[in-house]
């Protein structure tokens, strides 16, 4: 039986190819997925064809990249195969040496964060829950609002300003949907304007509203993955309802002049809803300062456990909630609070703002040094994105004549964990939509993203580039 995350995951495949599902497609993933499960090798056209009665140009016909689609869509391991990805590099790092590169994806919690949490849930903190009017029910509470107003004191706000949320994609949707929901009513709906660069769940958000009679602008980056506080300003209508843009891009780090945007859109009374999650405790935020409406954050972004997010929302608000069910967060988000979570971001918050500034400085340097070795020993290779506009934590790379997926796999192979530009790995040749909206040349380049942490150093990166250069070699040749 298929379970319900590789059927979502079909789904999610399906509709970013193009393709639409049908019990033939079913059928060949179901049997594919069990035979892997059952055997620990993926079926091959012939196993294919006798289980479901499928030939090999009726599947190739039915799914994008033939049988390369079939094992990426049911969750088997794609390395190389036809139309899909390359083969990899032949190159072995040192024996149990791991480095993760990735931490614009996530980032370990630290050890205060786990610390905390591990005595919360021990019940040396309480269990108690805040709603309730009992002393552990007030205990609880009292430790939900020291974490809203240690996280309001960060960004010079008030306790009431802050919503604590599952996610940062659900304070994402909670701000885009909670501002829609009040012009439901109304015939002509209103205006939404966001840029081509934003996180999936602020563009599918604004789609969704879109498929619902909203009207949306999607404005265009320049070339260096930059938006232009002006073309913004264009694009406002007179039924202007929102603005999303996001503080910093978590695909290629470049920085958005948030605070000429909303000090444009405030004197046109326009909310502003940014996407911070990229941004918070690493660059000073203060929205009501900034004009900003609406800011999303998110804890394992900043050191802090998964599941814990949290959302801005400045008073001149009426926002409508989108979870329904209990007064809880002040109204706007039903369901008892996530208390160890809470704790625990606010303790994460606390202490990358307490060394943001040392960090930055760190990391600008160790960004320089990267950049140093990559064009001392790999040719042709380029940096997208603003070269200055940009959080020193994010490197997205191009790498000239290679395959993205063959090089992330090379490197996973050597325990080394990046993450990549495209989709190769997904059996679809997409390529990433921020790649896609600053023009970079997917054709010649394959690009992979190298996200900075607290816990690179520069022995790091000379270890990097001690197998990465090897492993472009053999994959350009």
């Amino acid at each position: 039986m298929l379970s319900n995350y590789i059927k979502t995951f079909m789904n999610q495949m399906s509709r970013r190819t193009g393709v639409t599902l049908t019990e033939a497609h079913r059928k060949i993933l179901t049997f594919a997925h069990t035979h892997y499960e059952t055997h620990g090798v993926p079926p091959l056209y012939t196993a294919i064809q006798k289980a479901t009665g499928t030939d090999r140009p009726t599947l190739e016909r039915l799914f994008p990249h033939g049988i390369a689609s079939v094992y990426a869509w049911c969750g088997i391991p794609v390395k190389q195969g036809e139309d899909g990805c390359k083969p990899v590099a032949e190159v072995t790092g040192e024996p149990g040496r791991a480095l993760f590169l990735d931490h614009n994806a996530t980032t370990p919690p630290r050890a205060e964060v786990r610390d905390l949490m591990a005595r919360y849930y021990s019940g040396e903190m309480g269990f108690g829950n805040p709603s309730s009017s009992s002393p552990e029910g007030k205990a609880a509470f009292d430790l939900v609002m020291n974490a809203r107003k240690s996280i309001a004191g960060l960004i010079d706000a008030q306790p009431q300003n802050i919503i604590f949320t599952g996610s940062g994609s659900e304070a994402n949707n909670l701000a885009i949907k909670g501002i829609a929901c009040r012009y439901m009513d109304s015939p002509a709906k209103g205006h939404i304007i966001t840029t081509e660069i934003e996180h999936p769940s602020v563009i599918e958000s604004v789609h969704f509203l879109g498929m619902l009679g909203f009207d949306i602008s999607f404005i265009p980056p320049k070339k260096d993955g930059t938006i232009d506080p002006t073309a913004i300003m264009e694009a406002l209508r007179s039924d202007t309802i929102l603005v999303c843009a996001m503080a910093a891009n978590n695909e290629i780090g470049t920085i958005t002049p948030i605070r000429k945007i909303g000090a444009l859109l405030k004197m046109a009374e326009v909310p502003f809803m940014v996407d911070a999650v990229q941004a918070f405790g690493r660059l000073p935020l203060s929205p009501k300062e900034m004009g900003v409406t609406l800011m999303s954050f998110s804890g394992h972004k900043i050191y802090g456990p998964k599941g814990i997010g949290a959302l801005y929302v400045d008073d001149s608000v009426d926002l409508v909630p989108v979870i329904h069910g209990g007064g809880q967060e002040l109204g706007r988000r039903a369901g008892t609070e996530n208390v160890g979570h809470i704790i625990a971001l606010a303790k994460a918050a606390q202490l990358a703002h307490h060394e943001m500034d040392e960090e930055w400085d760190r990391l600008t340097r160790l960004n320089a040094y990267f950049l140093d070795r990559l064009h001392a020993s790999v040719t042709g290779c380029v940096v997208n994105g603003s070269l200055t506009a940009r959080i020193p934590h994010n490197l997205s790379i191009g790498f000239p004549g290679v395959d993205a997926g063959a090089l992330l796999l090379s490197l996973a192979n050597a325990g080394i964990a990046v993450s990549s530009g495209s989709a190769c790995h997904s059996g679809s040749r997409e390529v990433s939509h921020v790649l896609h909206a600053i023009q970079a040349d997917s054709t010649r380049y394959g690009t992979l993203r190298f996200g900075l942490g607290r816990s690179t150093t520069r022995e790091d990166i000379d270890y990097l580039f001690s197998l990465l250069p090897e492993m472009v070699r053999q994959l350009q040749g």
